[in-house]
């Protein structure tokens, strides 16, 4: 997906995600960006919980979060959950130039970014 097209679903409120490399082949690893409506209580709650001071309501967020997986748990029939996730980051942004700063932390671009489903996104 190119930057323009990923930056227009992330306004939309469109999770995207792609695979990144792990540190182990039996552990693909991930990054999903998840856009945050600070206008919703549970979307202000959430980032509290981050420790992360809130900002205006009308500002949109991205949780940007990477892990990796056991590739057993991926090729399952049953979803992983929390738990089953390893080397977990994650950063909130406020701004797009800081989730394409967060991006470039986690080694990938916004061009990287495809619907979960395109994906072998897990969760």
């Amino acid at each position: 997906m190119n930057e323009s097209a990923a930056l227009r679903a992330l306004r939309r409120g469109v999770h995207l995600a792609a695979e990144i490399p792990g540190y182990d082949a039996n552990r693909p690893a991930f990054v999903g960006v998840y856009p945050l409506d600070l206008a919703l209580e549970r979307s202000q709650e959430f980032v509290r919980n981050q420790g992360v001071e809130i900002c205006p309501r009308s500002v949109i967020a991205y949780r940007v979060r990477r892990f990796s997986i056991d590739r057993t748990l991926i090729d399952s029939e049953h979803g992983p959950c929390e738990s089953d996730l390893h080397d977990k980051a994650g950063v909130i942004a406020f701004t797009e130039n800081e989730l394409v700063s967060a991006l470039g932390d986690f080694g990938i671009s916004l061009s990287a970014l495809e619907l979960p489903a395109h994906t072998d996104y897990p969760i």
